[in-house]
């Protein structure tokens, strides 16, 4: 017995081989113990075996304990001395691991481990990460006797939306944030994630390397680019050291849509918006427009290289299924007429500023121009012309000032 843990037994056994000059050639270890305290195992592990696997598991594993313990180790003692073959498995229980940086630890109630020549694995199906909770998950270490021994991490499971979205706006990752998406979130996701990351003490950004899916149904994002809310969306995320892709179905601000933000590595995201046909599109651009717009309306916006700041978003409204009244220019469009508006929104320092290549044709009018802003407000016109029924009007310029600026 030991006092390795209050109330350890070791029982063991060991085989000596001779060669046939009667020399040591081969030891045979057989070791059986139901506990050890992981201190314990790092103060009895030798200083000439394995010692970079050592090192990281005295560093990164806090608290815990083996239990139902089974070593097999076989040692070539012809000249300098090799491990011939090693097979260890234990119960483990209760310990914490941190595997990079200021990453929340990762809380193991207990797992299989398991230790040959060639790995360690550690299986287990239940564990938490912050307030996130683990299903099924595995960590593997290989090739165990290498100093190139790398670390990589699986793990499965589900945790509400706003959880998932702190952790992964975590100052060590910052998969979020840098897109303008907020932490707020109602619902639940399910998730698999891949790290993967060298054995050592000190682990440069670019070598913890991570995968991360996951996806939801029913869910709301309150706190996304250019103040969108998402509800009652399916929302699939998609995030590497190498890219990052959500994929939103539902309403963003109450309109129905298909939303999707992509990005590779070393360039600016792109935004593309599909406004499904619905009434509430109709009448979102009947209140921002001040016209009077009956039915449904679709449409699309497309933001490539986005930098939030000075970007150029494309617009295209599609207005068949509307009535358009315009009494002030005694214009009307019928249900079921073609209806067609375009344009190049351009924001500078954030805000709205121009809309260039502003074109529509809605009905029997159409026009071609473009518009400048102020502050987001409607500023100056140029028409390059407006085509009314019965009508043509050339190069057309309107400015527009407000009470204050006479």
């Amino acid at each position: 017995s030991s006092d390795l843990y209050n109330g350890t037994t070791i029982i063991g056994e060991i085989f000596l081989l001779l060669n046939k000059e009667n020399l040591l050639s081969e030891a045979e270890i057989n070791l059986n113990f139901n506990k050890i305290l992981y201190a314990s195992l790092i103060n009895v592990w030798p200083n000439d075996f394995c010692q970079k696997t050592k090192i990281w598991i005295s560093k990164n594993v806090k608290g815990g304990f083996a239990e139902d313990c089974e070593l097999n180790l076989i040692i070539d003692l012809i000249k300098t001395p090799n491990v011939k073959n090693l097979q260890l498995n234990w119960l483990h229980k209760d310990s914490k691991i941190s595997f990079y940086k200021n990453l929340p630890a990762l809380i193991l109630p207990e797992a299989k481990i398991s230790i040959n020549r060639d790995q360690m694995i550690i299986d287990f199906k239940e564990a938490s990460l912050a307030r996130i909770a683990i299903g099924k998950g595995k960590l593997n270490i290989s090739p165990i006797f290498n100093r190139m021994a790398k670390a990589s991490l699986k793990l499965r499971g589900q945790s509400d939306l706003q959880d998932a979205l702190k952790f992964l706006n975590h100052k060590d990752l910052n998969l979020i944030s840098k897109y303008r998406i907020g932490t707020n979130g109602i619902g639940k996701v399910f998730f698999e994630t891949n790290f993967t990351w060298p054995i050592k003490p000190a682990i440069r950004r670019d070598e913890f390397l991570w995968n991360v899916n996951a996806n939801g149904n029913e869910l709301v994002l309150s706190s996304l680019p250019f103040n969108l809310r998402a509800t009652e969306s399916k929302i699939k995320i998609s995030a590497s050291n190498q890219s990052f892709k959500l994929l939103s179905e539902g309403k963003l601000n109450n309109i129905e849509t298909k939303f999707n933000i992509d990005k590779l590595q070393n360039t600016n995201p792109s935004i593309r918006i599909n406004l499904i046909e619905s009434r509430e599109l109709a009448k979102h651009i009947s209140n921002i427009t001040g016209q009077e717009i009956e039915g449904s309306a679709s449409g699309l916006i497309e933001i490539n290289d986005l930098n939030f700041s000075n970007f150029i978003s494309k617009i295209v409204i599609d207005l068949d299924n509307t009535r358009i009244n315009l009494p002030q220019i005694n214009f009307f469009k019928e249900f079921g007429i073609k209806g067609l508006v375009k344009g190049d929104f351009i924001f500078e320092s954030g805000l709205l500023t121009k809309i260039s290549n502003f074109q529509g044709e809605v009905g029997k009018a159409s026009f071609d121009g473009k518009l400048e802003l102020k502050n987001s407000f409607f500023k100056e016109a140029k028409f390059n012309y407006i085509s009314l029924p019965g009508s043509l009007i050339s190069t057309v310029s309107y400015t527009h000032l407000r009470a204050h600026e006479t």
